[in-house]
């Protein structure tokens, strides 16, 4: 269901984008409009995403991939510097968040599973971009749990 919500919700931010020759869905809910529209193709298990700007939306897969969405051309740009990630069952890269007052360049805050001594942990981390194609994260909180 989160993944249908999360694709849903992408597909529906990027009514602009130039990939999508026709809408893949028109519709009306609580008395307003929309249209479903694809932005982009080629993704793994998406699991979160934030709005870094009205037009680039930083979207993590479970795998471990951190990728900027343009949305008016659809280009997904791989980000490197994240941290490494223990994705089995449910754990791997998780959500991804911005404190509501984020301006470019300010910390990114976002949770993954990682391998620890006493198991597999859930990481609260954060981070910044460090430039155009690189994270620079510093883990902060860790929860154990087993799988």
């Amino acid at each position: 269901m989160r993944i249908f919500l999360f694709s849903l919700t992408c597909l529906c931010l990027a009514l602009s984008s130039p990939l999508a020759a026709e809408p893949l869905l028109r519709g009306q809910s609580a008395g307003s409009d929309f249209q479903v529209e694809l932005v982009t193709e080629g993704l793994g298990i998406p699991w979160g995403m934030a709005f870094v700007s009205p037009q680039k939306i930083l979207l993590t897969e479970r795998q471990g991939r951190i990728q900027l969405l343009d949305l008016k051309t659809g280009q997904l740009t791989p980000l490197t510097g994240g941290p490494t990630i223990a994705a089995k069952g449910q754990g791997g890269l998780l959500d991804v968040a911005l404190p509501p007052d984020y301006q470019t360049g300010g910390w990114i805050y976002f949770s993954y599973s990682k391998h620890q001594p006493e198991g597999v942990v859930t990481t609260l981390a954060r981070a910044k971009l460090a430039g155009p194609f690189r994270l620079r994260h510093r883990p902060p909180f860790r929860q154990p749990y087993r799988l």
